[in-house]
Protein backbone atom coordinates (compact mmCIF):
# COMPACT_ATOMS: atom_id res chain seq x y z
CA UNK A 1 0.00 0.00 0.00
CA UNK A 2 2.91 2.58 0.88
CA UNK A 3 4.50 1.50 -3.07
CA UNK A 4 0.89 2.35 -4.40
CA UNK A 5 0.71 5.80 -2.31
CA UNK A 6 4.28 6.82 -3.29
CA UNK A 7 3.74 6.30 -7.33
CA UNK A 8 0.37 8.25 -6.93
CA UNK A 9 1.03 11.58 -4.26
CA UNK A 10 5.15 11.71 -4.08
CA UNK A 11 5.69 14.53 -6.20
CA UNK A 12 10.06 13.92 -6.70
CA UNK A 13 9.91 9.61 -7.77
CA UNK A 14 5.49 9.25 -8.47
CA UNK A 15 3.05 10.76 -10.47
CA UNK A 16 2.34 13.99 -7.51
CA UNK A 17 -1.23 14.00 -7.95
CA UNK A 18 -3.02 17.39 -5.77
CA UNK A 19 -5.94 15.62 -5.15
CA UNK A 20 -7.53 12.36 -3.69
CA UNK A 21 -11.08 11.65 -4.37
CA UNK A 22 -12.91 9.50 -1.39
CA UNK A 23 -15.72 7.33 -2.02
CA UNK A 24 -17.90 7.43 0.58
CA UNK A 25 -20.11 4.71 -0.88
CA UNK A 26 -24.29 4.26 -0.52
CA UNK A 27 -25.08 0.75 0.53
CA UNK A 28 -24.89 -1.02 -2.97
CA UNK A 29 -22.67 -4.15 -1.35
CA UNK A 30 -25.61 -4.78 0.99
CA UNK A 31 -28.69 -3.61 -1.18
CA UNK A 32 -28.19 -4.51 -4.64
CA UNK A 33 -25.72 -7.76 -5.17
CA UNK A 34 -28.40 -9.13 -7.56
CA UNK A 35 -28.64 -5.40 -9.74
CA UNK A 36 -25.30 -4.92 -10.02
CA UNK A 37 -23.66 -7.31 -11.88
CA UNK A 38 -19.80 -6.15 -11.13
CA UNK A 39 -18.76 -6.85 -7.04
CA UNK A 40 -16.19 -4.23 -8.07
CA UNK A 41 -18.93 -1.72 -8.68
CA UNK A 42 -20.79 -2.02 -5.31
CA UNK A 43 -19.80 -0.12 -2.42
CA UNK A 44 -19.84 -0.35 1.61
CA UNK A 45 -21.12 2.78 3.36
CA UNK A 46 -20.55 4.16 6.72
CA UNK A 47 -24.78 3.11 7.71
CA UNK A 48 -26.37 0.44 7.30
CA UNK A 49 -29.66 1.47 7.49
CA UNK A 50 -31.68 4.39 8.53
CA UNK A 51 -31.16 5.17 12.23
CA UNK A 52 -28.70 2.59 12.39
CA UNK A 53 -25.36 3.50 14.10
CA UNK A 54 -22.17 4.88 11.64
CA UNK A 55 -19.65 2.31 11.47
CA UNK A 56 -16.41 3.79 11.02
CA UNK A 57 -14.17 0.93 10.84
CA UNK A 58 -15.92 1.13 6.96
CA UNK A 59 -13.52 2.02 4.16
CA UNK A 60 -10.14 0.97 5.91
CA UNK A 61 -8.26 1.55 2.88
CA UNK A 62 -9.60 4.37 1.72
CA UNK A 63 -8.71 5.79 5.00
CA UNK A 64 -5.34 4.94 5.13
CA UNK A 65 -4.54 6.13 1.76
CA UNK A 66 -6.01 9.31 2.79
CA UNK A 67 -4.24 9.63 6.06
CA UNK A 68 -0.57 8.88 3.84
CA UNK A 69 -1.63 10.96 1.15
CA UNK A 70 -2.11 14.13 3.27
CA UNK A 71 1.33 13.03 5.02
CA UNK A 72 2.98 13.02 1.60
CA UNK A 73 1.33 16.77 0.65
CA UNK A 74 -1.48 16.27 -0.99
CA UNK A 75 -3.54 19.45 -1.53
CA UNK A 76 -6.82 18.94 -1.93
CA UNK A 77 -9.08 16.00 -0.70
CA UNK A 78 -12.80 15.09 -1.99
CA UNK A 79 -15.48 13.17 -0.93
CA UNK A 80 -18.38 11.75 -3.02
CA UNK A 81 -20.94 9.63 -3.62
CA UNK A 82 -22.56 8.18 -6.73
CA UNK A 83 -25.75 8.17 -5.35
CA UNK A 84 -27.57 8.60 -2.12
CA UNK A 85 -28.04 6.09 0.88
CA UNK A 86 -29.99 2.89 -0.85
CA UNK A 87 -32.65 3.65 1.54
CA UNK A 88 -33.22 7.44 0.30
CA UNK A 89 -33.39 6.26 -2.83
CA UNK A 90 -37.26 6.20 -4.88
CA UNK A 91 -36.89 3.14 -5.55
CA UNK A 92 -34.85 1.28 -2.53
CA UNK A 93 -31.77 0.89 -5.00
CA UNK A 94 -28.75 2.44 -5.83
CA UNK A 95 -29.65 2.79 -9.04
CA UNK A 96 -32.28 3.93 -11.37
CA UNK A 97 -35.22 1.90 -12.70
CA UNK A 98 -39.02 2.49 -14.07
CA UNK A 99 -40.04 3.55 -10.97
CA UNK A 100 -37.51 6.44 -11.10
CA UNK A 101 -38.66 9.69 -11.96
CA UNK A 102 -36.24 12.81 -12.35
CA UNK A 103 -33.94 11.88 -9.67
CA UNK A 104 -33.69 8.18 -7.73
CA UNK A 105 -33.41 10.56 -4.35
CA UNK A 106 -36.54 10.60 -2.87
CA UNK A 107 -38.20 13.91 -2.74
CA UNK A 108 -38.52 15.83 0.18
CA UNK A 109 -35.56 13.68 1.57
CA UNK A 110 -33.08 16.23 0.52
CA UNK A 111 -32.11 17.48 3.89
CA UNK A 112 -31.70 14.12 5.26
CA UNK A 113 -29.15 13.02 2.46
CA UNK A 114 -27.68 16.55 3.56
CA UNK A 115 -27.78 15.17 7.08
CA UNK A 116 -26.07 11.61 6.52
CA UNK A 117 -23.47 13.93 4.31
CA UNK A 118 -22.86 15.65 7.09
CA UNK A 119 -22.33 13.28 9.84
CA UNK A 120 -19.85 11.89 7.72
CA UNK A 121 -18.03 15.05 7.15
CA UNK A 122 -17.88 15.89 10.48
CA UNK A 123 -16.64 13.18 12.06
CA UNK A 124 -13.05 13.38 10.00
CA UNK A 125 -13.29 16.65 10.54
CA UNK A 126 -13.06 15.88 14.34
CA UNK A 127 -10.40 13.41 13.51
CA UNK A 128 -7.82 15.67 11.82
CA UNK A 129 -8.79 14.74 8.25
CA UNK A 130 -11.42 17.49 7.01
CA UNK A 131 -12.01 17.21 3.31
CA UNK A 132 -11.89 20.59 1.02
CA UNK A 133 -14.98 19.33 -0.96
CA UNK A 134 -17.84 17.85 -1.50
CA UNK A 135 -19.27 16.30 -4.31
CA UNK A 136 -22.45 14.90 -3.79
CA UNK A 137 -24.01 14.00 -7.47
CA UNK A 138 -22.24 12.26 -10.07
CA UNK A 139 -22.91 12.51 -13.80
CA UNK A 140 -26.14 13.74 -13.28
CA UNK A 141 -27.78 13.39 -17.17
CA UNK A 142 -26.80 9.45 -17.35
CA UNK A 143 -30.13 7.74 -17.13
CA UNK A 144 -27.97 4.85 -14.37
CA UNK A 145 -30.74 2.24 -15.27
CA UNK A 146 -28.25 -0.35 -16.48
CA UNK A 147 -26.41 -3.08 -14.46
CA UNK A 148 -23.80 -1.36 -14.61
CA UNK A 149 -22.72 0.72 -11.26
CA UNK A 150 -24.49 2.41 -8.62
CA UNK A 151 -25.74 6.16 -9.93
CA UNK A 152 -28.35 8.88 -9.70
CA UNK A 153 -29.80 11.56 -11.88
CA UNK A 154 -30.61 14.56 -11.24
CA UNK A 155 -32.52 17.06 -13.39
CA UNK A 156 -31.00 21.16 -13.31
CA UNK A 157 -34.15 21.95 -11.09
CA UNK A 158 -33.11 18.25 -8.80
CA UNK A 159 -29.56 19.17 -8.63
CA UNK A 160 -30.97 22.93 -7.73
CA UNK A 161 -33.23 21.50 -4.77
CA UNK A 162 -30.57 19.31 -3.48
CA UNK A 163 -27.62 21.40 -3.03
CA UNK A 164 -29.65 23.85 -1.48
CA UNK A 165 -30.74 21.20 1.29
CA UNK A 166 -26.96 19.80 1.51
CA UNK A 167 -25.29 23.46 2.14
CA UNK A 168 -28.24 23.71 4.96
CA UNK A 169 -27.08 20.90 6.36
CA UNK A 170 -23.23 21.36 6.11
CA UNK A 171 -23.34 24.99 7.95
CA UNK A 172 -26.14 23.89 10.76
CA UNK A 173 -22.68 21.26 11.56
CA UNK A 174 -20.36 23.43 11.09
CA UNK A 175 -19.05 21.51 8.35
CA UNK A 176 -16.28 23.44 6.66
CA UNK A 177 -16.24 21.28 2.96
CA UNK A 178 -17.51 22.89 0.21
CA UNK A 179 -19.92 21.82 -2.70
CA UNK A 180 -18.19 20.49 -5.63
CA UNK A 181 -20.90 20.13 -8.53
CA UNK A 182 -21.99 18.87 -10.73
CA UNK A 183 -19.34 16.42 -11.88
CA UNK A 184 -21.36 15.70 -15.93
CA UNK A 185 -20.12 12.89 -17.50
CA UNK A 186 -19.33 15.46 -20.79
CA UNK A 187 -18.95 18.73 -20.40
CA UNK A 188 -21.15 19.36 -23.45
CA UNK A 189 -24.11 18.96 -21.31
CA UNK A 190 -22.56 22.44 -19.41
CA UNK A 191 -22.96 24.21 -22.73
CA UNK A 192 -25.37 26.49 -23.92
CA UNK A 193 -27.17 24.89 -26.89
CA UNK A 194 -27.42 27.89 -29.14
CA UNK A 195 -23.70 28.08 -29.30
CA UNK A 196 -23.54 24.58 -30.77
CA UNK A 197 -26.78 24.70 -33.32
CA UNK A 198 -24.55 25.26 -36.44
CA UNK A 199 -22.84 21.73 -35.47
CA UNK A 200 -25.38 19.58 -34.99
CA UNK A 201 -23.25 16.00 -35.06
CA UNK A 202 -22.26 17.66 -31.47
CA UNK A 203 -25.11 17.54 -29.62
CA UNK A 204 -25.38 13.78 -29.64
CA UNK A 205 -22.32 13.12 -28.30
CA UNK A 206 -22.39 11.72 -24.33
CA UNK A 207 -24.85 13.06 -23.33
CA UNK A 208 -26.40 16.38 -25.18
CA UNK A 209 -28.89 13.69 -26.44
CA UNK A 210 -30.55 13.42 -23.16
CA UNK A 211 -30.91 16.69 -22.42
CA UNK A 212 -34.74 16.41 -22.43
CA UNK A 213 -35.79 13.05 -20.48
CA UNK A 214 -37.44 11.76 -18.10
CA UNK A 215 -39.90 14.75 -17.85
CA UNK A 216 -36.83 17.38 -16.70
CA UNK A 217 -33.88 19.03 -18.55
CA UNK A 218 -30.37 17.65 -17.98
CA UNK A 219 -28.17 20.06 -20.04
CA UNK A 220 -26.99 23.68 -20.18
CA UNK A 221 -26.25 23.05 -16.38
CA UNK A 222 -24.15 26.02 -16.67
CA UNK A 223 -27.01 29.09 -17.59
CA UNK A 224 -29.60 27.02 -15.53
CA UNK A 225 -27.99 25.70 -12.15
CA UNK A 226 -24.58 28.07 -12.23
CA UNK A 227 -25.69 31.32 -12.92
CA UNK A 228 -28.41 31.50 -10.11
CA UNK A 229 -26.80 34.01 -7.27
CA UNK A 230 -27.69 31.35 -4.32
CA UNK A 231 -26.27 28.88 -6.10
CA UNK A 232 -23.18 30.77 -6.12
CA UNK A 233 -23.45 31.34 -2.91
CA UNK A 234 -23.86 27.78 -1.87
CA UNK A 235 -21.20 25.78 -3.69
CA UNK A 236 -17.65 26.36 -4.24
CA UNK A 237 -16.30 28.72 -7.63
CA UNK A 238 -15.67 25.99 -9.78
CA UNK A 239 -17.25 24.07 -12.52
CA UNK A 240 -16.28 20.27 -12.34
CA UNK A 241 -17.06 17.36 -15.00
CA UNK A 242 -15.79 14.52 -16.55
CA UNK A 243 -14.36 14.50 -20.54
CA UNK A 244 -16.40 11.19 -21.62
CA UNK A 245 -17.01 11.30 -24.53
CA UNK A 246 -15.46 14.69 -25.20
CA UNK A 247 -11.97 12.93 -26.66
CA UNK A 248 -13.36 12.21 -30.32
CA UNK A 249 -10.83 13.14 -32.51
CA UNK A 250 -11.62 16.29 -34.90
CA UNK A 251 -14.11 17.85 -32.29
CA UNK A 252 -11.76 18.11 -28.96
CA UNK A 253 -11.13 21.46 -29.84
CA UNK A 254 -14.09 22.85 -30.50
CA UNK A 255 -15.71 20.49 -27.38
CA UNK A 256 -13.73 22.64 -25.38
CA UNK A 257 -14.78 25.97 -27.54
CA UNK A 258 -18.02 25.47 -26.33
CA UNK A 259 -17.74 25.15 -22.91
CA UNK A 260 -14.91 28.04 -22.80
CA UNK A 261 -17.57 30.67 -24.90
CA UNK A 262 -20.73 29.37 -21.84
CA UNK A 263 -18.17 30.21 -19.08
CA UNK A 264 -17.21 33.40 -20.31
CA UNK A 265 -21.66 34.38 -20.29
CA UNK A 266 -21.09 33.49 -16.76
CA UNK A 267 -17.95 34.64 -15.30
CA UNK A 268 -16.73 33.94 -11.78
CA UNK A 269 -15.92 30.34 -11.95
CA UNK A 270 -12.95 28.03 -12.62
CA UNK A 271 -13.15 24.79 -14.29
CA UNK A 272 -11.90 21.59 -13.40
CA UNK A 273 -11.82 18.07 -15.48
CA UNK A 274 -12.05 15.81 -12.52
CA UNK A 275 -12.53 12.58 -13.92
CA UNK A 276 -10.75 11.09 -17.21
CA UNK A 277 -7.45 12.36 -18.83
CA UNK A 278 -7.59 13.90 -22.57
CA UNK A 279 -7.51 17.20 -21.74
Amino acid sequence: MDEIARLLFDRQTGAGLSCIRFNIGDGSAWYDKEFIENWMMRTECFQIGPGAPYDWTRHAGQQWLMQRAKEMGVERTTAFVNSPPAWLCENGHTLCDERTGTTNLKYGAERQFGRYLADILKHFQDKGLPFDYISPINEPQVPWDTPKQEGCRYSNEDTIRAVLAIKKELDAAGVTAKILINETNNPLALANIDLMLHVAENLITGGIERGLQFGGKYCENIKDIFNLSYIREAVAPIIASHSYGADIPGKMTEIRQFVRATMERYPGYDYWMTEYCIL
